[in-house]
């Protein structure tokens, strides 16, 4: 069993994404993560570190492609409670910038909750702008701390990424994929935002 350890919690990042996990499986489901990974819950406090053993234990309750899935949804969960929490300091609930064009709303966007996200994750998270595309890269990446896979495992970024584009272009889908992983070996974990919404 995946060991998780005692001061998560106190992380806004770790109860924002406890929060994103319970609302997709719900107390029972909760109930079980936190016995697998020999968790008491939230009076104990998982520390920051432990976001990867928090999906690692997903997908040991789920299968890897189930516990991806869950993660996924999770983190488009998620993403709701950082709009609720964080959005009017984060500038993002603002009336200046809802009325802003959609391609620098989107660019403004992305860079404002890749600082935040660097701020808490203790990790150095940018936005690259590229041709038809924005690449979302962090260098240390809490989901992969300490893990070791042949394929990106970066899902819960994923997902809380495709609810902002979702949310920030008025409902619009937008191809979001992570095309490389510390957890595989590689330097950076990069997640590539196409800059056109799928018809």
């Amino acid at each position: 069993m995946t060991n998780v350890s005692s001061d998560f919690n106190s992380s806004r990042l770790g109860q924002i994404m406890l929060a994103g996990t319970e609302e997709i499986i719900g107390q029972t489901g909760m109930q079980t993560l936190f016995r697998l990974a020999q968790y008491s819950g939230p009076s104990q406090t998982p520390a920051l570190s432990d976001m990867g053993s928090i999906q690692l234990v997903l997908e040991e309750a789920f299968g890897p492609r189930g516990g991806r899935g869950v993660s996924l949804l999770a983190g488009r969960s998620s993403f709701r409670y950082i709009l609720r929490q964080y959005g009017e300091s984060l500038g993002l609930t603002r009336l200046a910038y809802r009325l802003l064009p959609g391609p620098s709303r989107l660019k403004s966007g992305l860079a404002t909750l890749a600082g935040w996200f660097s701020d808490l994750s203790q990790g150095s998270v940018s936005v690259e702008v590229i041709p038809n595309a924005w690449l979302w890269r962090m260098e240390r990446c809490p989901l992969c701390l300490g893990r070791h896979s042949t394929e990106p495992v970066c899902t819960y970024i994923v997902g809380l990424i495709q609810e902002f584009m979702a949310w920030a272009a008025g409902g619009k889908i937008y191809q979001v994929q992570e095309v490389d992983c510390l957890a595989m070996g590689s330097l950076a974990c990069i997640v590539r935002i196409d800059g056109r919404p799928l018809d």
